[in-house]
């Protein structure tokens, strides 16, 4: 992963932010709307589009406010490196009901808290569809992000950030959780672009994803739980460490379905430079993987009630010293026996 590029951007997104706030007259609601990189201190709705922004589009400039776009449009020109809305500092900002198209990134929360976006098409922006920098207890509801350069939705440091209801398709990346904590994804259909989280006790739980995977790479204490995953490009849901000086231990995979992915179904430590310890995974069904239905390349996981059909090779595949909860059944897999180092029915 590119992660300089994205933490320029960050830097970047910071100072231009402020450089829009020290240059841009203040304005409240008017009715003929406001112009291309106006400062809100009041709450807003707009009647009319807002296009071809040359720098952002707005920038917010108080707490509790609302900007209602109301069923309109903000579009950059597709070369501003600025965002299509900006909150700085501030909490309690409401961002809903429109489209943010041609930015750097669509809507930028930095260094800010308890913010809602909800019902936005962020689209077709040079980096991210909606980027949460350093960001605490926001909430991103029912929003759609496509064909974003880099990532659908970044959130990068902060904590209790809740996405929920989002669809993400055709980005680099739809959703990335960047040494962020307590996160959530749920609810949300992901496709063609993948998870990726890094972090600690983040919780990605009833969502849908397809031709697509997820992918732990470094933390402790994450949840991944009652997902579909469906026709994966490589492996179906991964646990590795790529980040050495993270910790990644304690993280619970259960009652996943993942069917046709590419490589395996679930893969534990197969890639990455730093130890994966004590996973479990439990009640999860695996189904056409190209691979094994569940590969644990490390003696530091739990594996039970876990059921593998019709992987290319094991149903299980486990090194020695794995810990057999029981419970575990595979069949008509291509690999015989059906499991290695656990027991199977």
């Amino acid at each position: 992963m590119a992660q300089g590029s994205w933490r320029r951007f960050w830097q970047l997104l910071v100072l231009t932010g402020a450089l829009i706030a020290a240059q841009t007259a203040s304005v409240a609601a008017a009715a003929t709307g406001p112009a291309c990189g106006a400062t809100l201190t009041e709450s807003l709705t707009l009647h009319a589009d807002l296009v071809g922004c040359t720098g952002a589009g707005l920038v917010v400039g108080a707490d509790g406010i609302t900007i209602d776009l109301h069923g309109h449009r903000i579009t950059g020109d597709g070369r501003t490196t600025y965002p299509g809305v900006l909150v700085q500092g501030h909490r309690g900002v409401t961002i809903t009901g429109g489209v943010v198209r041609r930015f750097d990134a669509g809507v930028a929360l930095v260094d800010s808290s308890g913010d809602r976006i909800s019902r936005l098409d962020a689209t077709d922006n040079t980096h991210f569809g909606i980027a949460l920098i350093n960001t605490s207890t926001s909430r991103i509801t029912a929003v759609t992000t496509r064909r974003n350069t880099d990532f659908g939705i970044w959130v990068r440091g902060g904590a209790g950030n809740r996405l929920e209801q989002v669809t993400a398709t055709e980005n680099e990346f739809g959703v990335n959780f960047e040494e962020t904590s307590r996160a959530v994804l749920t609810h949300s259909a992901l496709s063609r672009n993948d998870l990726i989280v890094i972090g600690d006790s983040n919780r990605v739980v009833g969502n849908v994803f397809t031709d697509t995977g997820i992918s732990l790479e470094a933390g402790s204490d994450n949840l991944i739980a009652g997902n579909r995953v469906l026709r994966a490009v490589h492996d179906g849901i991964r646990l590795s460490d790529f980040l050495p000086e993270i910790a990644t231990a304690h993280n619970v995979v259960e009652d996943n379905t993942v069917i046709g992915a590419g490589n395996d179904g679930i893969a534990v430590a197969t890639e990455g430079d730093g130890p994966v310890s004590d996973s479990t995974l439990r009640e999860n069904l695996v189904i056409r993987s190209g691979q094994d239905g569940i590969h644990v390349a490390t003696p530091s996981a739990d594996l039970s009630g876990n059921r593998a059909v019709v992987n290319g090779r094991y149903g299980i595949n486990a090194v020695p010293g794995v810990h057999d909860g029981g419970g575990n059944r595979a069949t008509a897999n291509g690999a015989t026996p059906q499991c290695l180092n656990v027991t199977c029915a």
